[in-house]
């Protein structure tokens, strides 16, 4: 994908305003963490790590994507019997 993309943490300052409060920092990462399938046995634990790393998300307006050519589908190895 190629698009314009903005940093949203804790020091980032988007649109020229604070960085994110730690609630709405904690949520976003949450969400984008779910939302791509990630497990987690304490999501309370995961929240304070990326806090106290002081992570960010990456924020993509895609503009542009691109796929496989035909015929480059993915195909599932054929299975041997025992």
């Amino acid at each position: 994908m190629r698009g314009p993309v903005e940093l949203s943490g804790p020091d980032d300052h988007l649109d020229g305003g604070p960085g994110l409060d730690p609630d709405t920092q904690r949520r976003l990462l949450r969400s984008i963490y779910l939302a791509a399938g990630g497990h987690h046995p304490n999501l309370d634990a995961y929240d304070d790590i990326m806090l106290t790393e002081r992570r960010c998300a990456v924020l993509l307006d895609p503009e542009h994507s691109w796929t496989n050519p035909p015929g480059s589908e993915h195909l599932e190895p054929e299975s041997t019997p025992t």
